[in-house]
């Protein structure tokens, strides 16, 4: 009986021995599924972040592609608006030509009109100067007539001579003109 009591006492020691095992090996599985689970875990959220990271390595790209186009266009309207600023200085430059023709010819045109003016007073004066020649001569002219008349008249009858021209002593209006 001994002997049962030693087998018995053995298998109880192994059944003890088994189930210490046992536990150890369940709680080595569990920590085992544990980190199973958090290496799935991990593996996904790795999953998660590595396509989040290629999502946003897209997004980066088309933000860099669009950040160039961006610039592209920033640079071309840069050059057109240099050139506008250019064309607007040119502009500006002839407008100011422009003002300065428009200010002389201004001037030249008050001059004219300044010399016109005094071309017209000189020719009021001139044309007065001439009317009262005009009149002084005809004046001179009738006296001389009148005085040739009563000479003629005053004289004995002669024969009659022939008269001296009389247009070749007369002052004409170009003669007069000329003069002046």
């Amino acid at each position: 009986m001994n002997y049962w009591i030693i087998v018995s006492a053995a298998l109880a020691l192994a059944c003890i021995a088994l189930i210490i095992i046992n536990r150890q090996q369940r709680v080595e599985l569990l920590q085992r599924r544990e980190q199973e689970l958090d290496t799935d875990e991990l593996r996904r959220q790795t999953s998660r972040i590595r396509s989040d990271n290629a999502r946003r390595r897209r997004e980066i790209a088309a933000l860099h592609r669009a950040l160039e186009a961006e610039q592209d266009h920033s640079d071309a309207l840069e050059c057109a608006l240099e050139e506008l600023r250019t064309r607007i200085s040119d502009a500006e430059q002839r407008a100011e030509q422009a003002d300065a023709r428009r200010i002389g010819l201004e001037k030249e045109i008050a001059a004219g009109r300044m010399r016109a003016g005094l071309l017209e007073q000189q020719l009021r004066q001139a044309m007065e100067e001439q009317n009262a020649q005009e009149q002084l001569y005809q004046d001179i002219i009738r006296e001389r007539d009148e005085t040739i008349v009563r000479l003629q008249d005053a004289q004995p009858k002669r024969k009659p001579r022939k008269k001296p021209e009389i247009l070749g002593q007369q002052i004409t209006l170009g003669d007069i003109l000329k003069g002046a």
